[in-house]
């Protein structure tokens, strides 16, 4: 995977980003954005699962359906990052992404996410350093496991983020990025 085209991608998702962003203030003290990305990416990990889980390398439009999954987990993925101002280029750099090897699947890291920044806002009133870090680690994970799901379904990720560029472009243009369902 190229950096490049992996931070072009971002820059196209704040382009299409329309919820209530962190602005000002300090890192993880959330005005709505880190909570909003942590919450669509559960979702997006989770209807990428229910794709993957019925895939069958015959059927096209399944196929289809697993690159459109794929596209807005890694949609919320980078506009998560942005929240908490981490470059894309850890996903890129990590470890895991790095030996090819699988993982658990994507839904578990989206989820242990989630888990941590609600722990984080009941125990501290934000997410602490330490809890950072181990955010950081599962959002390679999740990285890491998508990309070697994609791959070996040989899909790669770039088709997923050009795809999904396409599309988040095309509704934009058309000012159709309110509303829900792939098709609008």
């Amino acid at each position: 995977m190229d950096l490049e085209i992996l931070r072009q991608y971002q820059l196209t998702a704040h382009k299409t980003a329309i919820y209530p962003r962190r602005k000002d203030q300090a890192v993880l003290e959330d005005s709505g954005g880190v909570i909003y990305t942590a919450l669509g990416l559960c979702g997006e990990c989770g209807e990428y699962y229910e794709a993957f889980t019925n895939y069958h390398s015959t059927d096209s439009t399944n196929k289809n359906t697993i690159i459109k999954e794929a596209g807005d987990v890694c949609w919320y993925l980078v506009e998560f990052l942005a929240e908490i101002d981490i470059p894309v280029d850890v996903l890129i750099n990590s470890e895991a992404y790095q030996s090819g090897k699988p993982f658990k699947n994507s839904m578990f890291y989206a989820c242990s996410c989630a888990e941590l920044i609600k722990k984080g806002i009941r125990d501290f009133g934000r997410v602490n350093t330490e809890t950072l870090a181990k955010i950081i680690a599962n959002l390679q994970l999740l990285w890491a496991s998508l990309s070697f799901d994609i791959t070996a379904m040989g899909i790669t990720m770039e088709e997923v983020l050009e795809t999904n560029n396409k599309k988040l472009l095309s509704r934009l243009s058309r000012n159709k990025l309110n509303g829900s369902g792939d098709n609008r």
